[in-house]
């Protein structure tokens, strides 16, 4: 009998990159949701369901535990920012309610990662370097402000005024300030396994991005970076894909972004070059022993594309 696989918020680029994986070979019975009805996912799985908006918290969770116990998922695989962070404060919650099983990161690891100004003291505290977090008007310009919620660089802007960095900073409890550090930005995404422990990662630069998402990429493992991961991950507890991104200036990396879920465009990349995060992270929720994957070493670049798919309404 196939088991089941739910992949939740199923509409974007990781949602159905993983259903495009997991329905090779017809091993699986796949199950989306998503909270739009125009969901692109909706075309890659066997079964779609509409479910509430994540951002309502204990009325989406218990409608998934619903749709868990229906369609007897086995494991599951959310995908968007919003929804993981509600799975993870509801956990327990949600474990009581099903037998399906799923990795997130702890709570207590959201709450002192997710907010950038939070995450970037707490970083730094943990000697991991971080761009300088700017309080007062600098002496120098530029200056980077972000919005202290939300994925990758959405809502970066790059500051080279000091009227306009003024006028800005009247709204701090929204964004944050940081020094601007020029240089090559990349995205690390790293395995972690149900005790926490770093199974395997993969350094990529990243070439050209799109509304944040990467849209070429490439292998750059020649950067020493997995003295930093240890430190980071024997800091906080991770559990599953994340991903962490920094600058790299004058072989320095500062790390400017943690996102506890998997990448926003990247991960083909990642499984492609050695790392299948997939098929290893439901290894680890069967609960077998994965030997750590030594630093991959493939030279690869990867291209996404648009591709079209037409229905009748």
């Amino acid at each position: 009998m196939k088991k089941t696989i739910l992949i939740g918020s199923n509409g974007g680029l990781t949602g159905v990159f993983l259903a495009k994986q997991f329905r090779e070979g017809g091993r699986y019975h796949l199950v989306g949701t998503d909270s739009s009805t125009t969901s692109v996912g909706k075309f890659f799985v066997d079964k779609q369901y509409f479910v509430p908006d994540a951002k309502l918290g204990l009325e989406f969770v218990k409608e998934l535990a619903k749709i868990f116990n229906a369609e007897r998922v086995d494991y599951y695989f959310p995908t968007h920012s919003t929804e993981i962070r509600q799975v993870s404060r509801y956990a327990d919650f949600l474990r009581s309610l099903t037998n399906t099983r799923f990795l997130v990161c702890p709570y207590e690891t959201f709450e002192a990662l997710e907010d950038k100004l939070i995450a970037t003291a707490n970083l730094s505290s943990k000697g991991v370097r971080v761009p300088k977090i700017i309080h007062n008007a600098p002496e120098n310009l530029p200056v980077i402000m972000k919005r202290r919620f939300g994925s990758g660089g959405s809502g970066a802007q790059v500051i080279n005024s000091k009227e306009v960095l003024s006028s800005l900073q009247a709204n701090k409890d929204s964004v944050s300030f940081f020094e601007f550090i020029g240089g090559d930005e990349f995205t690390v995404d790293c395995l972690f396994d149900s005790e926490g422990a770093l199974i395997g990662f993969n350094n990529r630069r990243r070439v050209k991005t799109l509304g944040g998402a990467v849209v070429i990429t490439e292998t750059a493992n020649e950067v020493p970076i997995a003295s930093d991961l240890h430190r980071i991950g024997s800091a906080w507890a991770f559990r599953g894909c994340v991903n962490f991104q920094y600058i790299l200036k004058e072989s320095v990396p500062y790390f400017i972004d943690i996102n506890l879920r998997f990448p926003s465009g990247g991960l083909p990349l990642t499984v492609e070059a050695g790392l299948n995060v997939p098929v290893l992270m439901i290894d680890i929720m069967d609960g077998r022993n994965i030997t750590p994957i030594p630093v991959i070493e493939t030279k690869k670049r990867m291209y996404r594309y648009f591709e079209e798919i037409y229905e009748d309404f």
